[in-house]
């Protein structure tokens, strides 16, 4: 019986602790214009006790904060401390893009390095291969909505539906200013990424152009960083995908391994 209380306290407080990495995910997700206690509650599925207590601690080490006049949360200035600190795939872009200009190389085709940015994607960087004609789909340092891009459907991919599906919600306008960028087509591709570990796109977004792509691993989290390749579709024949993908598979494991041990 002496034992029972501090393993029972441990496991309470590991259990707080989860509660509150949750909440803070779901505040990150409404962005500038906060989150009321009624989305919190609904979306982490606990009591409002339970989430206004861990608000409030949240809230007294600036983790969080509550706009006065709107009572939506939103996250603190403490983390923005937190994040300088973290690892930051920009600072290691010089080490990553040899490999990203390796793909390139072998394929023949284009390689873009894509990051998630809230419900956005953000093309880091492109290299080129040799084939004559190539299929340059995205500027570096342009943004496109998450579901747009096949990149993006390989992070979103990682998520579990609820959050899929709140995150379709949020970008369904600015989605219908992208050819054939339809949430139904999302679902299609996810359930098809889950399965074979890719994504794999023909005349979809532009027409007569081949895309695959796949996630980084992103360790302890979704991941946020993705690598696409783009071709003309008469240079991908069916025989030719998986090899492909193999190729794009491991270099998305070369650079996790890169970004975990520092570059």
């Amino acid at each position: 019986m002496g034992n029972e209380g501090p393993r029972a306290r441990t496991v309470a407080g590991a259990q707080t602790v989860d509660r509150a990495c949750m909440l803070l995910t779901e505040i990150a997700k409404h962005g500038r214009l906060g989150a009321r206690l009624i989305d919190l509650t609904k979306a982490t599925r606990l009591s409002r006790p339970t989430v206004h207590r861990i608000l409030q601690s949240l809230s007294a080490a600036r983790f969080a904060r509550q706009d006065p006049a709107t009572r939506r949360y939103r996250l603190g200035l403490a983390l923005h401390g937190l994040a300088l600190a973290a690892p930051n795939p920009l600072e290691h872009l010089a080490d990553l893009r040899p490999l990203l200009e390796g793909l390139a190389q072998r394929t023949g085709d284009t390689a873009y390095l894509m990051m998630r940015q809230g419900d956005e994607v953000l093309c880091l960087a492109r290299a080129v291969g040799a084939t004559p004609i190539q299929t340059l789909l995205i500027e570096v340092g342009a943004f496109r909505p998450i579901g747009t891009t096949i990149a993006g459907i390989t992070m979103l991919s990682a998520l579990d539906d609820q959050d899929v599906e709140a995150v379709l919600k949020r970008t369904a306008v600015a989605m219908t200013r992208y050819r054939n960028a339809t949430a139904e087509y999302v679902r299609r591709q996810i359930v098809n990424v889950r399965r074979n570990g890719f994504c794999h796109s023909e005349s979809v977004y532009i027409e007569s152009t081949t895309g695959l792509s796949a996630a980084v691993p992103g360790g302890h989290g979704p991941p946020y960083l993705a690598i696409s390749l783009s071709a003309i579709s008469a240079r991908v024949p069916r025989s030719a995908v998986k090899p492909l993908a193999r190729d794009l598979v491991r270099t998305c494991a070369d650079m996790a391994r890169v970004l975990e041990s520092g570059g």
